[in-house]
């Protein structure tokens, strides 16, 4: 999570060009997060090994993760730096392929698609009965938080220097608070 707080912060899609670092660190990112959850996995077959029937959904989780994590670790590659000769005598940088972050979202649905795919064939590594449903609660805890935070700092940094508000900071800060009180909401429904 803190890899993905610090590159998220310069993740800027329309030049690709300019941080060419911050696409190689989160493609390293994707990849390490999918390598430790083989890790976590393995863990777990380990330890239920005498149970015939979770082997197979334990080990297609693993290869998806494991493919996953060499594809993101392929798309490394594509952030290559070439430089090009200005006939000004000065080089240029340009990436390979610019449009490379693109397989990112790719390989990330076929994953999920595939591990939802085995969680639905393979009883034994479904999400009934799991604490999913806690976790995402927690998660929206989490996210309102943030959400209140940044909704304060950014009316302070609105009505810090001005002496009339326009409609549409009103309304833009009344969007913030709907979408935290719809979060809150949808929470409360989800556990009830």
């Amino acid at each position: 999570m803190t890899g993905f707080a610090m590159v998220g912060v310069i993740y800027d899609t329309t030049n690709p060009g300019y941080h060419t670092r911050t696409f190689e660190a989160m493609s390293l990112i994707l990849m390490t997060s999918r390598l430790i959850l083989v890790v976590q996995y393995g863990v777990i077959l380990l330890f239920v090994r005498q149970y015939r029937n979770t082997r197979i959904p334990l080990l297609a989780t693993m290869g998806t993760l494991l493919i996953a994590a060499l594809a993101f670790l392929g798309t490394y590659w594509g952030f290559n730096v070439t430089e090009n000769a200005n006939p000004h005598g000065a080089g240029t940088t340009k990436i390979a392929h610019p449009q490379t972050y693109l397989a990112w979202y790719v390989i990330a649905v076929l994953e999920a698609a595939s591990v939802l795919g085995i969680s639905c064939t393979w009883r034994v590594v479904s999400f009934k009965r799991t604490h999913l449903v806690e976790r995402v609660g927690l998660l929206t805890l989490i996210m309102m938080g943030e959400g209140i935070i940044s909704i304060t700092q950014s009316v302070s940094q609105i009505l810090w220097n001005v002496r009339t508000v326009n409609p549409s900071d009103v309304g833009i800060i009344a969007s913030c608070v709907l979408l935290i009180v719809s979060l809150f909401t949808c929470k409360v429904l989800s556990t009830c």
